[in-house]
């Protein structure tokens, strides 16, 4: 659930990124983009019960100095639903990203990108959340070719903070608890 609606939310951004030039924004002016999204209901599966999915995506890009400068803060849920019983088990997180644009002067271009934020799947009866708290720092660099665009390396740089195992088959057994 969570990479679905990281890649969401970051190709929400991404358009938003795009379209600034495009419509002729100046790119010294800083810019305030909000955007909120609503993916769903959809069919979906989890942890081997059908029901309907959700995603909502709502925040903020700032935009400063090159279209690639940027501040990109905002909350996502993604909700599944037993339609059998009415319980619903939520995905839910808030993150903020910053990144820079460099040129790198070999033909290359890097994104340095800085994230913070916190997520857990919280449940309709109100109790503790599923899996535990996750909630960290990254840091990374994305290098592409300048005349191609094409990906040249990932490199995670940082990265700290409490990550359990949502995907574990004991996060799956409460899940199904929660729906049941």
């Amino acid at each position: 659930m969570k990479a679905k609606v990281l890649i969401l939310a970051g190709l929400c951004g991404l358009m938003v990124a795009l379209a600034l030039p495009a419509a002729g924004i100046a790119a010294s002016k800083p810019t305030v983009e909000p955007f909120n999204s609503t993916f769903g209901p959809q069919p979906s599966n989890l942890c081997g019960i059908d029901g309907t999915e959700v995603i909502r995506v709502s925040g903020v890009n700032v935009y400063d100095g090159q279209v690639w400068d940027d501040i990109n803060a905002y909350h996502f849920a993604d909700t599944f639903t037993n339609p059998a019983t009415g319980k619903w088990v939520e995905y839910a997180s808030g993150v903020v990203f910053k990144s820079i644009f460099v040129n790198n002067g070999d033909g290359t271009n890097s994104l340095y990108v800085w994230s913070s934020g916190n997520g857990l799947i919280r449940q309709s009866n109100g109790g503790p959340p599923i899996g535990g708290l996750s909630a960290g720092h990254t840091e990374s660099v994305v290098t592409f070719d300048a005349t191609t665009g094409d990906l040249i390396s990932v490199q995670s740089l940082f990265s700290a903070g409490p990550k359990p195992d949502l995907y574990s088959s004991q996060v799956c057994d409460q899940i199904v608890a929660a729906l049941t």
